[in-house]
C-alpha cells in the first residue's frame, strides 16, 4: 500500500537518482543537469519547504516538492511545485494522485491563505497530464515555449 511521508534527509540521494531519470526522460533536449546543484535543491527543500516521497514497501515510487514564492510583479505569495515525479514503472498506482493530494492539504496547513500553482513543463503527454491536474482542482493557465 503507498503512503505519501515528508521527505528526510535519508531519501536525497533516491530523490537525486529519480529526478535525473526525469531529466532523461524530457523529449526536448534541456540543459545540462548540476548534480551538485540538485542535491542542494533537495536538501533545502527538505529543510526549508514543502518535499514529500510516495512509499510503497519501503521503496520511494515518486517525489514532489515545492514552497512559497512570488511572482516578480506582486508581493503576494503562493506555492509553487520545484518538481513531480513518479517513475514510468509506477504510474499506474495511485502514488501521482496521492502524492499531489497531500502536497495541496500540506500546503494549505502550513500556509492557508495561499493558493497552489502546479506545473508540467518538460515532459511529453501533456494533455493527459492537464486533464490530471485539472481532475484534482487545478485550472489550466497557459503555456511555455522554448527555442529548442
Amino acid at each position: 500500500m503507498i503512503e505519501v511521508r515528508w521527505a528526510s534527509p535519508l531519501d536525497i540521494s533516491i530523490i537525486v537518482s529519480q529526478l535525473i531519470v526525469m531529466h532523461e526522460e524530457a523529449e526536448i533536449k534541456l540543459t545540462p543537469l548540476n548534480t551538485e546543484k540538485t542535491f542542494a535543491k533537495v536538501n533545502e527543500l527538505i529543510h526549508q519547504g514543502i518535499c514529500l516521497v510516495a512509499v510503497d514497501g519501503g521503496r520511494i515510487v515518486g517525489t514532489m516538492a515545492g514552497t512559497q514564492i512570488r511572482d516578480w510583479w506582486s508581493d503576494e505569495t503562493h506555492i509553487g511545485d520545484y518538481w513531480f515525479y513518479v517513475p514510468k514503472g509506477e504510474r499506474a498506482s495511485r502514488a501521482a494522485v496521492l502524492l499531489v493530494k497531500k502536497f495541496m492539504k500540506v500546503s494549505k496547513e502550513i500556509f492557508p491563505e495561499d493558493k497552489i500553482r502546479l506545473a508540467h513543463v518538460f515532459s511529453g503527454d501533456c494533455s493527459r497530464k492537464d486533464n490530471f491536474f485539472e481532475r484534482l482542482g487545478l485550472k489550466k493557465a497557459g503555456s511555455v515555449f522554448l527555442e529548442v
